[in-house]
């Protein structure tokens, strides 16, 4: 029950203009991510669109925790979400972020994915 209140309330509060808020909101999610009744499907496209932040220390957050959850989990809702951000939007400081996100992910695991079928 309380996850049902709780994670509209996160999901509304990583999109708070005060990048702090958003930096502490996030830090909730990471730690609900390992609560296994947590819907990534609500979540993972919030923390995805973050990328577009104007702060630096928020996008750098956000890149470590795709990293760290993508590399821990291998669920490929992450890579899809971050793919299918990447095909939609023209902002070119999201584009950017992820990018970076997927060469790190790449170096660091060989990212099994078949990004010719999506590219």
């Amino acid at each position: 029950m309380l996850m049902k209140g709780l994670l509209p309330t996160l999901v509304r509060l990583l999109g708070d203009a005060n990048f702090k808020v958003a930096l502490v909101a996030l830090r909730v999610v990471e730690e609900l991510m390992r609560v296994p009744t947590v819907s990534l499907e609500v979540i993972i496209p919030q923390i995805v669109e973050r990328l577009s932040d104007s702060k630096v220390a928020l996008r750098q957050n956000i890149g470590k925790l795709v990293r760290s959850e993508y590399l821990t989990t291998h669920n490929p809702l992450w890579l899809d979400h971050l793919l299918v951000q990447l095909r939609r939007t023209a902002n070119s400081n999201i584009r950017e972020e992820i990018l970076n996100i997927l060469s790190k992910l790449y170096e660091e695991d060989s990212l099994p994915y078949p990004f010719e079928k999506v590219l």
